[in-house]
């Protein structure tokens, strides 16, 4: 086996990581691609935030920050044993309640890397949109790049700013699905 999901295993980089998954997505059969995309799509994400991190060096110092403060928190910083066990043994609730500036981040670097038709919709009666008449059974799709790139719900949209989804500002509620990097309506998507 190669590893995977594995707190044990040494892991040298992220490009070893990504390679392992894509030995993985190699070895599975046709039928099976849709599984394969599953299990690589979040390591892709994860490669997102890298990227937007390395290009914000605000943002990377405050993530940077953020981590630290839970590595000390939580473990023995002096410690000789390795940072992945080290890190192993935080509790779950804590990577969940004390990265609240790292989810600014995947929320941001998710509207920028979400894009196509996610929510599609059987019409249950015909509506016009723009003088176009849709008709009864027919089905619509919801653009999730329109939402996340229009300057009237995002200031400068093209920009990338976690700091947009804090309270007081919070862009991603000036309307109904103005944000759909997860998904929407009675059961979410998860895309990350």
């Amino acid at each position: 086996m190669l590893g995977l999901f594995s707190h044990t295993f040494y892991r040298p980089s992220w490009a070893s990581f990504l390679l392992e998954f894509q030995i993985l997505a190699s070895l599975v059969s046709v039928s099976d691609q849709s599984l394969a995309h599953f299990l690589t799509l979040p390591f892709i994400k994860a490669c997102w935030v890298l990227l937007k991190l390395g290009g914000n060096p605000k943002c990377k110092e405050r993530v940077v920050k953020e981590y630290n403060t839970l590595i000390a928190n939580h473990t023995n910083t002096l410690a000789t044993e390795p940072l992945h066990k080290r890190l192993a043994s935080i509790p779950l609730n804590a990577w969940e309640d004390e990265l609240p500036y790292v989810d600014l981040v995947i929320r941001e670097t998710l509207r920028f890397t979400i894009s196509g038709a996610m929510l599609r919709r059987n019409l249950q009666k015909d509506i016009v949109v723009d003088g176009v008449t849709i008709k009864r059974g027919d089905f619509m799709a919801y653009q999730t790049f329109e939402p996340h790139m229009n300057p009237d719900i995002y200031s400068n949209p093209t920009s990338f700013d976690p700091d947009r989804y804090l309270e007081g500002r919070e862009e991603d509620k000036k309307e109904m699905f103005a944000y759909v990097a997860w998904g929407a309506g009675a059961s979410y998507l998860d895309m990350l």
